[in-house]
């Protein structure tokens, strides 16, 4: 079953926040590095980022209206521009690739070293019984190395925060902490 993000724009505005008609694709589509980052939802490759705080109390009335119906809806959140622009992304910007543990030991054993800018993880969140049972039955180690600026641009959390940046320019607001999206996942 894929799970799917719900998301809406805040603005504010005199102090109270306004939701937008208008969301970058990239918050929209399924993207499951996206989710990890965001809230730690299908994090499959144990992607370093922010975990749900639930919704905000003050949330604007376009909001209240789109999640009034909750009862499948899970890890409830928000984040504002400014902390998705400051947050350290390089685990999330990562290339990652899963190989099997005795693969790795055995490279290790013959003398095979990783090029200069690889590293191993061995040390991972297991986020489902499914990666729990398949860890059990064939352990692996993640690969990963960090892409160049060029590739960073094509990554969708890049891009979004991008366009969260032309939506702050196209609405005057200079404080990134005026702006963030509220979200949630179904399953």
């Amino acid at each position: 079953m894929g799970c799917d993000i719900h998301t809406v724009v805040e603005i504010k505005k005199e102090n109270a926040w306004v939701g937008l008609e208008e969301c970058p694709k990239e918050f929209e589509s399924r993207n499951y590095a996206l989710f990890a980052f965001l809230a730690g939802v299908r994090n499959s490759f144990n992607t370093k980022g922010f975990e749900p705080k639930g919704f905000p109390d003050d949330m604007s009335e376009k909001s209240k209206k789109e999640f009034e119906d909750d009862s499948d809806l899970h890890s409830k959140s928000y984040l504002t521009l400014k902390e998705l622009n400051e947050s350290d992304k390089t685990d999330a910007y990562a290339h990652k690739c899963r190989i099997v543990r005795a693969f790795w030991e055995k490279f290790k054993e013959l003398g095979g070293q990783l090029p200069d800018g690889m590293e191993v993880e061995d040390d991972f969140k297991v986020d489902s019984i499914i990666d729990a049972l398949r860890l059990a039955y064939c352990p692996e180690v993640i690969v990963k190395w960090q892409p160049s600026e060029e590739e960073i641009k094509e990554f969708t959390l890049y891009q979004g925060i991008e366009a969260l940046k032309e939506i702050a320019r196209q609405n005057n607001i200079e404080n990134y902490d005026d702006l963030r999206i509220v979200f949630c996942f179904d399953n």
